[in-house]
């Protein structure tokens, strides 16, 4: 059904990509590399909270404060790959 809601635990780009690019853009990156996407990852599957992953909640509805919290690790990641 195509009614612009997304319901829980459905996999959108919606989660992961506007952060990345923030983090992308923010950090100068002139690439985005494995470790950056791994980085996104790992911030992404940070979000959820124990209690909703018991409860069969296995992501994070889409906000800006977790495109801020992925945009934080991949300008991190990207920092750390760059070339002294």
């Amino acid at each position: 059904m195509a009614n612009g809601s997304f319901p829980p635990n459905q996999v959108n780009n919606v989660l992961i990509f506007p952060g990345v690019m923030w983090g992308v853009i923010e950090s100068g990156a002139q690439e985005i590399t494995d470790g950056m996407v791994v980085a996104a990852v790992k911030a992404l599957a940070s979000a959820v909270k124990p209690e909703e992953i018991s409860s069969g909640i296995i992501l994070p509805a889409p906000s800006i404060k977790l495109s801020r919290r992925i945009a934080k690790a991949v300008a991190k990641a990207a920092l750390k790959a760059a070339p002294a």
